[in-house]
């Protein structure tokens, strides 16, 4: 074997004449073994891994981290119980991010005038009118700049609209002019932690829990720590927020953790039942409350049965007929109606703002129902409105508890017949709602104690047709 130099960075190749790759030159013949082939190999991956880390390294130092954290990556352990024994390496670190201690309350601005701007601001919101609503906002800030109340709402306008950032910024100046109200200190959490800066938001959680011990608190801190995937005191979380929850159920009050978020706990039937319940009130209360106040129309009297051979109407509320679990599962659905005896209406619930509305899957669904009808910037008094004006005969509810559902309208019963399917398997708790679609594995017949909804087994019981 002769060693010759290559002029490839001081790297020598073997002259080998059996077994090697070979290529023509004008200084003659190279030969190139198949070990030489993989160390050239190896070089290159080292340069590639190399390269790797530096991205790594370049995308981490861009994660929104207080400095005085550093960032721990903790590997996934497949079936890992949250409660079991970890290696010491793998256990989560206690958060203590840095937080300002509260302070003193400052001089505020405090007319009745400034409740009646939020609530004139209030009725424009929920009428639609975005605009103008924060246009009155702004109008009162510039007569009571120390108002509280009034940054608070002007807060939650840009919550609503999903700009989180300028969300904190109003609910921070809320809590500097009264730091009395740990709600404000509590909407600033909601805003870091939407913005993904859980640290910061489990701090202000923590400090907030340990002025006033309130289940809301104990579970707006245990999820953003669960999302952190910090385990600590998992176990105590659990049992306080049940037993909380429960305290509040028997004393009367609204529960205050959500039903949907309430089937990720270790409730009973009996408890999911008044957690829904309660919610369903609370929801019922607010619409008739703003109703009265606003002056619309709240009652919806049942028209008289359709002639014979009429197609029965039945309509669809979602928020969710676009690239969504729910809207994947239903857009098939749609064409298999029988059109000769059905007329069928998605009233999509969607405005647009925070997910699309006219992407594939909205568009097969529009395909296959007789009409579409677009409620998102609807008030629930509006939606409820053209229901009823649509002649609906049946009215499905699919989102129930879920983000953005519309239960609001079903409390004002556009429809002789209401019904909630498919969006949570769970009783709706509400007086308004007649049945549950359903299945033996989704609502156990051995559990209809648990629904607040009929049990009808059989078509005969609706009467109106």
């Amino acid at each position: 074997n002769i060693v010759e130099p290559t002029g490839l960075g001081g790297i020598c190749i073997m002259r080998r004449p059996q077994y090697s790759h070979t290529r023509q030159s004008n200084t003659g013949e190279i030969r190139m073994t198949t070990k030489n082939m993989i160390i050239l190999a190896s070089v290159a991956l080292i340069l590639m891994y190399s390269a790797l880390l530096y991205k790594v390294h370049t995308f981490v130092s861009r994660l929104d981290v207080p400095n005085h954290e550093p960032l721990i990556v903790i590997p996934i352990i497949p079936f890992a119980r949250p409660d079991q024994d970890l290696p010491t390496y793998l256990q989560p670190r206690p958060v203590t991010p840095h937080i300002e201690p509260f302070t003193p309350e400052i001089a505020r601005d405090d007319n009745p005038e400034i409740d009646q701007i939020v609530d004139q601001s209030n009725q424009l919101k929920f009428s639609g009118h975005l605009n103008e609503s924060l246009a009155l906002l702004d109008q009162g800030l510039l007569k009571y700049p120390r108002s509280d109340k009034l940054h608070t709402f002007k807060g939650g306008w840009y919550f609503d609209k999903g700009d989180f950032a300028m969300a904190e910024i109003y609910y921070r100046k809320a809590f500097e002019i009264n730091p009395k109200e740990t709600l404000y200190l509590m909407n600033v959490a909601l805003c870091l932690s939407n913005q993904n800066k859980a640290l910061e938001a489990a701090g202000i959680y923590q400090q907030v829990y340990n002025r006033r011990k309130d289940v809301w608190i104990l579970l707006s801190l245990a999820e953003t720590l669960w999302k952190f995937n910090n385990w600590t005191d998992h176990s105590f979380y659990l049992n306080e927020i049940i037993k909380m929850t429960r305290n509040q159920l028997d004393s009367g009050k609204q529960a205050s953790i959500n039903t949907f978020m309430a089937l990720h706990y270790a409730f009973d039937a009996k408890d999911i039942r008044g957690i829904a319940a309660s919610s369903s009130n609370a929801t019922f209360k607010d619409v008739w409350s703003r109703g009265k106040s606003s002056s619309q129309r709240v009652d919806f009297p049942p028209k008289p049965p359709k002639p014979a051979g009429s197609k029965i109407v039945v309509g669809y509320v979602s928020y969710d007929f676009h690239l969504h679990a729910v809207g994947v599962q239903v857009m098939n659905m749609f064409q298999h109606h029988n059109k000769e005896k059905f007329e069928i209406i998605a009233y999509n619930a969607n405005d647009g703002t925070k997910a699309p509305t006219n992407d594939w899957v909205a568009n097969k669904i529009r395909e296959g129902v007789s009409r579409w009808v677009d409620i998102g910037t609807m008030s629930a008094f509006q939606a409820a409105e053209q229901i009823y004006k649509d002649n609906v005969d049946i009215l499905i509810d699919m989102g129930l508890f879920t983000a953005y559902a519309r239960m609001d309208i079903f409390t004002l019963r556009p429809a002789p017949i209401q019904c909630a399917w498919l969006g949570l398997a769970s009783t709706t708790g509400g007086y308004w709602m007649d049945y549950v679609i359903g299945d033996p594995v989704a609502s156990p017949l051995q559990y209809e104690h648990a629904y607040s909804e009929k049990n009808c087994d059989d078509a005969s019981q609706l009467s109106h047709f």
